[in-house]
């Protein structure tokens, strides 16, 4: 799905936002399903200002199995504040995806970004990890990418809640 101000993945690259095929952009991210701007998308859909993962959404924030954290991202199991879990360890200011911590940043699959996210798992930069996608500051996914919205599984919404 395309949405307005922003841009179609399956391989295009965004400006000021992410890559495609694999490799890694800064300031941007890549992830494996969707990626939302300002926000992060999880096992549905995503909301812009703040991420839904596996059940309900919250703003400023971002839930993904179950727990919900403010001003963070709960990934696997463990809460952080300010910024995302992902595989198991936590990280402060930053996303941790498979298993390294990155600080400022993120660390998805395997290569580390300075000032975005690379996506083998997720990572997210101020915002929140779900399913498997990432953002910050703009992203690309393997759906579509979208900038100052939000693209999900299902419906997007523009300053509110899906």
């Amino acid at each position: 799905m395309l949405n307005r101000r922003g841009a179609e993945g399956r391989g295009d690259t965004v400006d000021g936002g992410a890559e495609v095929g694999g490799d890694t952009v800064a300031g941007g991210a890549k992830g494996g399903g969707d990626t939302v701007a300002g926000g992060a998308e999880g096992g549905g859909d995503t909301v812009a200002g703040g991420a839904k993962g596996g059940g309900d959404t919250v703003a400023g924030g971002a839930e993904v199995g179950g727990d919900t954290v403010d001003g963070g991202a709960k990934g696997g199991g463990d809460t952080v504040a300010g910024g995302a879990e992902v595989g198991g360890d936590t990280v402060e200011g930053g996303a941790e995806g498979g298993g390294d911590t990155v600080a400022g940043g993120a660390k998805g699959g395997g290569d580390t970004v300075a000032g975005g996210a690379k996506g083998g798992g997720d990572t997210v930069d101020g915002g929140a990890k779900g399913g498997g996608d990432t953002v910050a500051g703009g992203a690309e996914g393997g759906g579509d990418t979208v900038a100052g919205g939000a693209e999900g599984g299902g419906d997007t919404v523009d300053g509110g809640d899906d």
